[in-house]
C-alpha cells in the first residue's frame, strides 16, 4: 500500500505543479502537492487508479480517478459515486465475477460484460460476501448466513448464528458494566447530529446507485 501511495504521489505531482516530483520529495512531505491522496487501490480492470482526497474544514472525503498511462486526473461526483469500482470486495476463482457491500447492501460486478447489479436493498445489513465452489454467493445478513444463486435469484439460509447464556448462568449485569454501558449511550448520543447527517448523504449516493 505504501508504494501504491508514493507511486501514485509521484503520478499526481506533475500535473499539480507542472513539474515532476521525485521519490525523495514526495516521501519527505507530500503535502506539497496538495491534498494528501488516501488509500489508493486499483480499477477492476487495472487500467485506471481510483482514491480520496481529504480537504481543509471538509469531513467527506471526494473520490479521484487516475486514468492510466497518461494520469489524468478526475473528480467524481457524488451522485456517480455508485458507479465507481469499490475497494476491496471478494473474486470468485476465475477472477471474473467481484462481489461487495456499499451502503450494506450488496453488488456484483462481471468482468467480462462490465456490468454491476445491485444484489439487494434491505433494512438489513448485508456483509462478508464469499464465492463457494459451486459458484453460488454466500454473506451475511443479521445473524444469518445466507448463500444466492446468481442465476436463478433463490437464497438459501446456510445457518443462523446466536449468541446465548448457558443454561443455569445469571442474566443480570454487574453494576459496572451497567455504568459502562450508560457512558457509551451518552457518548452516542452526542454523537447523532453528526451521525445522522453522514446517514443523510449516504442514502442519498444509495439512492443514485444504478
Amino acid at each position: 500500500m505504501r508504494i501504491l501511495a508514493a507511486a501514485l504521489a509521484l503520478l499526481l505531482a506533475p500535473a499539480a505543479l507542472g513539474a515532476p516530483a521525485t521519490l525523495e520529495q514526495a516521501v519527505r512531505n507530500p503535502e506539497w502537492i496538495g491534498p494528501r491522496p488516501h488509500a489508493p487501490y486499483w480499477a477492476d480492470d487495472d487500467q485506471s487508479l481510483w482514491f480520496e482526497r481529504t480537504w481543509e474544514g471538509c469531513e467527506e472525503r471526494s473520490l479521484h480517478q487516475v486514468l492510466l498511462p497518461d494520469g489524468e486526473e478526475l473528480l467524481v461526483p457524488d451522485e456517480e459515486r455508485g458507479a465507481a469500482d469499490s475497494s476491496g470486495g471478494a473474486w470468485d476463482a476465475p477472477h471474473r465475477r467481484k462481489a461487495w457491500v456499499r451502503e450494506g447492501d450488496l453488488f456484483v460486478k462481471n468482468l467480462d460484460t462490465l456490468r454491476t447489479d445491485q444484489l439487494t436493498r434491505t433494512a438489513e445489513q448485508e456483509s462478508a460476501p464469499l464465492w463457494l465452489l459451486d459458484g453460488r454467493l454466500a454473506f451475511r445478513r443479521g445473524g444469518r448466513l445466507l448463500a444466492r444463486d446468481l442465476s436463478s435469484g433463490l437464497e438459501e439460509e446456510l445457518a443462523e448464528l446466536r449468541f446465548e447464556n448457558e443454561p443455569g448462568t445469571d442474566d443480570d449485569e454487574p453494576s459496572w458494566l451497567a455504568a459502562e454501558n450508560e457512558r457509551l449511550l451518552e457518548h452516542l448520543r452526542e454523537r447523532r447530529d453528526s451521525d445522522d447527517e453522514k446517514a443523510t448523504r449516504a442514502a442519498e449516493r444509495r439512492r443514485a446507485d444504478p
